[in-house]
């Protein structure tokens, strides 16, 4: 979680880089960690980052929890309810049929988006494909 506030106008272009690099990373198939590319465009845009601790906000990522159960800083049985809440929603029990048309839909708003972003792509050719 983060929060941008109001900097003489870094936050313009921190959105608006923000912009062209998820389409970068869409664009080459770059799917998982956007926190690298929210990272990179406040850096470029000259935001100041801070780390505060939210305490009292249950934060759950798999990769992270992963990563911290392997160097013993967390327990896995604790942690269980969160990876077996996660599996429900990623991996619901439905029907054969509704796992067709799904990844029908899927397809097709997958080939739209994809198409979206090659046309957005070509604003700035140098950057996208240069």
């Amino acid at each position: 979680m983060f929060v941008v506030t109001r900097d003489e106008g870094r936050e313009i272009d921190f959105i608006e880089t923000w912009k062209r690099m998820a389409v970068y990373c869409e664009l080459n198939k770059l799917y998982r960690g956007e926190g690298n590319s929210i990272g990179l465009a406040a850096a470029k845009s000259g935001l100041e980052i801070r780390t505060d601790s939210m305490e009292y906000i249950s934060f759950f990522k798999d990769k992270l929890e992963w990563l911290k159960i392997s160097k013993g800083e967390a327990n896995m049985q604790e942690k269980s309810v969160y990876f077996n809440r996660q599996k429900e929603l990623e991996y619901p029990q439905i029907s054969f049929f509704e796992r067709v048309r799904n990844k029908i839909i899927k397809t097709i708003m997958y080939l739209y988006l994809l198409v979206k972003l090659k046309i957005y792509s070509l604003t700035d050719i140098r950057f996208f494909y240069g």
